[in-house]
Parts: structure tokens; sequence; C-alpha cells
């Protein structure tokens, strides 16, 4: 699961699994793309590495055995080609013959055995990889019990390499597609340590490299001489650049300094919706608006006081008022679009407006509060004005209907992010985006071993379900087993779901086949540009 920074605001045009303009008479005469975002810049190791930004720069600049394309498919990365033992359990890989490194040496099955071996050591221990839970040995070193070196990775030859799992699983390829699987160089990383990133030392696969970062507001990025497919790729240099005012990131786009404008927040620009409307694309990601409860925290460890908070709240009438319905109301806990989904709607959710006011107020009583006794409640968010007025509405909401006095504070994303269960919050706001689109991304992060569940959520059973959903490979048992998890997740309310996130962009005319996927990341490499 990656973490989000900010909501955007936007006008729709169409709704689609990915979005993409179609291509015809290109020619290569504009090469160079420049691209707008409102959250700062990162760059990092991308088996560290959890912020959307910096994972969206990796897989320019390194790849793995597979690829997620802007189509959200998987497909043929570094290996060319894979088989599936009969038994579920041995995957064999067959890279691409004379692959390189962006410095000219050569990369082989070797380099991806450092690699995914390299994830399990203590000090970078990606906590959104699945891979522990399913490849031979992975718990057991995670443990200290066995070494890196009996991971069940092992290069054939060269040019083969081949994964051994415990048990068969149905997520291993999407699994793989996540950057935290991506090869670094050996010598790169021993020489360099953890500046091994920087532009002046980084040697990378993608089919770009990294030329510049500069301060969080500036990226460039130059085509690999050295990658396999190097010939098909239109963009000769693309560059990425940081705006917080977007007043001022409009104008370089009406001027044609910016070629597109990522996850832009035009709420309230009517000339922007008018004049560009046919520039516009909506993108439903896999991500949800949540806000997150202590459990482990006296009142909040009472679920009719987190069922009364959650029915309280108009998610219509929100979206309605702060988002102009941009975005999608959410009232369980996966995503619109995830694979195999199956889920749980809360029971109050077919009844009309009062019939919900009614039973948020019984729950409220039973739980021990009242407009005379209220309660008392602090919710934290990142300081952003969309977050406060989301804020302001729902408290205002847990005012009218229930009696709630809410206090407000900021928190540092970044320090959430890094340590997400040493915060000490009651109620947090927290944006999330899949790694992979499989529910058990989604469900794994409740689990109470987890080390990004936040909430603090225990339940045996649930984490047994969700064991189950990683394993099972029938895809009808697996939507069973989905729908358990989410009918425990709805009874028990550790997080309460506000919206299902819908992205937008703004995209010149000329620039063709730009593609995003549903887990809001795409490919310079499948961009093309017409001359303007």
């Amino acid at each position: 699961m990656k973490f989000k920074i900010i909501l955007f605001l936007f006008f729709l045009i169409h709704m689609s699994s990915y979005a993409i303009i179609n291509s015809n008479n290109l020619n290569n005469n504009k090469s160079e793309l420049n691209i707008g975002f409102f959250y700062s810049l990162k760059i990092g190791d991308p088996q560290k590495c959890q912020i959307i930004i910096c994972s969206l720069i990796n897989r320019q600049i390194f790849e793995g055995l597979v690829t997620l394309n802007g189509a959200g498919k998987i497909v043929p990365g570094a290996a060319e080609k894979w088989n599936l033992s009969s038994d579920g359990k041995t995957y064999t890989f067959y890279l691409r013959k004379n692959m390189k490194w962006s410095d000219g040496s050569d990369l082989t099955a070797h380099d991806f055995v450092y690699s995914i071996q390299r994830i399990f050591s203590a000090n970078v221990f990606h906590r959104n990889t699945y891979l522990s839970e399913f490849i031979e040995n992975g718990k057991e070193i995670l443990l200290g019990k066995k070494p890196a070196s009996s991971l069940g990775v092992k290069a054939i030859n060269n040019n083969i390499l081949e994964i051994y799992l415990t048990k068969p699983t149905p997520i291993l390829l999407e699994s793989l597609s996540e950057p935290v699987t991506f090869p670094v160089q050996k010598k790169n990383v021993e020489k360099y340590g953890e500046k091994f990133i920087l532009p002046q030392n980084i040697v990378s696969n993608g089919s770009y490299v990294l030329k510049k970062f500069k301060n969080g507001k500036k990226i460039t990025l130059i085509k690999n001489k050295y990658y396999w497919n190097e010939s098909k790729n239109i963009i000769n240099k693309v560059n990425f650049y940081y705006f917080s005012d977007f007043h001022k990131l409009y104008k370089l786009y009406i001027n044609g300094k910016i070629d597109i404008i990522s996850d832009a927040k035009i709420e309230g620009f009517k000339e922007v919706i008018n004049i560009h409307s046919s520039e516009i694309i909506k993108v439903p990601i896999l991500g949800g608006y949540f806000y997150y409860i202590n459990t482990s925290l006296a009142p909040f460890n009472n679920k009719k006081l987190r069922q009364a908070l959650s029915i309280a709240i108009d998610r219509e009438e929100l979206n309605r008022t702060v988002y102009k319905n941009l975005q999608i109301p959410l009232y369980h806990f996966l995503p619109n679009g995830l694979k195999n989904d199956f889920p749980a709607y809360p029971y109050w959710y077919h009844w009309t407006r009062e019939k919900q006011i009614e039973e948020a107020k019984k729950l409220y009583l039973e739980a021990g509060f009242s407009k005379e006794t209220p309660l008392k409640i602090k919710v934290s968010y990142y300081k952003s004005e969309l977050d406060r007025n989301v804020a302001n509405y729902i408290s205002n909401c847990w005012r009218n209907i229930l009696g709630v006095q809410t206090e407000f504070e900021f928190k540092n994303w970044f320090k959430i992010i890094e340590n997400p269960k040493t915060e000490n919050f009651q109620v947090i706001k927290i944006e999330t985006v899949a790694n992979i689109n499989d529910i058990y991304d989604f469900f794994n992060n409740h689990t109470s071993s987890n080390k990004l569940n936040i909430s603090n959520y225990e339940n045996p059973k649930y984490d047994y379900v969700v064991s189950e959903i990683m394993n099972e490979i029938d895809p009808v048992k697996r939507k069973e087993l989905n729908h358990q998890a989410s009918l425990i997740l709805m009874e028990d309310l550790p997080i309460i779901p506000i919206f299902s996130l819908v992205n937008h962009y703004l995209v010149k005319p000329y620039v063709y086949d730009f593609k995003v996927n549903r887990i809001e990341s795409f490919l310079v490499s499948e961009i093309k540009l017409k001359n303007n």
C-alpha cells in the first residue's frame, strides 16, 4: 500500500479502467516532455520507497522482471517470458539476452537475486512487500533464523532465474511489478550506500536515467542508451516539476511550457473547465480516503461509538458541497475497481437519511455519550486546505447530530509514513493507493501483525481469513473469502471509509498514448508527442 499526500479536485469527461488518448499521425520533432505536480518530488531506493511520486520515478529509471503498463496489464519487462511449474510453486523467468546497466555493464539474473535478497535485510525491509509471505524461507530470514542466501530465489545461469514458493499464490506476478523488486547494482550500492540513488551516482536499468534532482522541485530524466528497447522511446528527455500554486502551473500550461498537469486540482476554476474540457482526463484509481480510528484507545475501542461516527457522516452531501461531485462516496473498505472484489455494505446503507441519523444517535447513547455528556475527539490530518474543508464538514455532522466536540491538529505526513504505529492519535485522515490490483493489498494492512495496521486493530478471525485470501487460487472461493473479510471489517469498523479516489489530468492535445493505470502510475516510454 502506498500513501498519498494530497487529494485532487477536477472536472471529469469520461470514465474508464485507465486513461488513454489514441495516437495517429505522429512525428518525433518534439522530444521533450514537461509534467507538473502539486506535491514535492522525491527520489529513493526502490526497495525502501513508499511515496507515490518516488514509485512513479522508479518505474521510469528501473525495470523489474515484469512491468505494469499504463493500461494496468502485467507485461514482460527484463524477463521476456516465464513459466509456472505444475504444482504452482516454481516460477522460471527467462531474461532478455545481452541486457545492460546504464553504465554499460552486463545485467544478469544474479543481479535480481541480490536485489530480492536485499529486500529481506533488516535495514531495507519494505513494509509493503508480500514476498515474505510466500517465497521460501522469507519469514525465517526476517526472524533471523536463516541467512538471506537461503531465500527461494536462484540464478540458474546469467539469463534464467527461478523463484520458489511455499504455496501457490495468485499475486506473485503483481508483486514482482512493484518497484520494491526492481534490480539495483550491487557494486553501486556497496560503493555509495544510501547515496547510490543520487543523480551523480546512480546506475539503473530502466528506459530512462536520472539526470538531475533539485530540492524536491525538479527531476530530469533522459533516455537510457543501454536500455534493451531504447529505439522505441520517443521522448528523449522528461522534466517533472513541483508547483504549490495552481495559477502558476496553469499559466505555464496554457503557454505551452507544461505538457501535462498530473493530479490537477482545479475545483472552482470555471475557465479551465470551460476552455480545456477536451484536454481533461478522469482516472478512477484504486485508492481510498479514510479516517483511521485508534482502536487501542478508550473510548474508541467501543465499536458502537465507531459505528455512530461513521453513520453520522453524510458522504453524498460531503461530495456535493466540498468536492463538487468529483469523487465517489465510499461505504465499504475496497475502492471501486479492484479485481475479485465482493464488498460488504453496511446494514444501514439503503436506509433513509432520517433513519440513519436515528441509528447514529442510538449507538452514540449506547456507547455512553450524549449531547449533555459529549465525546471530545481530536482529528489529525496533513496540512492542506482540502483536508481542512473535509474535516470541518465531518465535525459539523458529528456536532449537529451527536453533539461531539472536535479538535483538529496537523500531522507531519512523512513522519506518519516512516513510523505509522508509533504516532499518538485518536482519529487520523489517511489516503492510500494500492501497490497491486488485488484485494489482498487492502485487507493485509489491517491484520494484527502488519506494521501498517495504523488503527491497531486486532481480530484473529479476520487475520485467518486474510491469510486464506493470499493463498487461494480458485477465483470463486477467493471472492467468497473477500466477502467474509469485508463483513468482519464492516462489523468492527477500525477505519471509516469516506471516498473512493478519482484522479484527473490536464493533457495537451499533442500528447498521445498517455495512459494512467488504476494504481496511479504511467510509463513515459509509452508516451508519444506530435509536433505542436
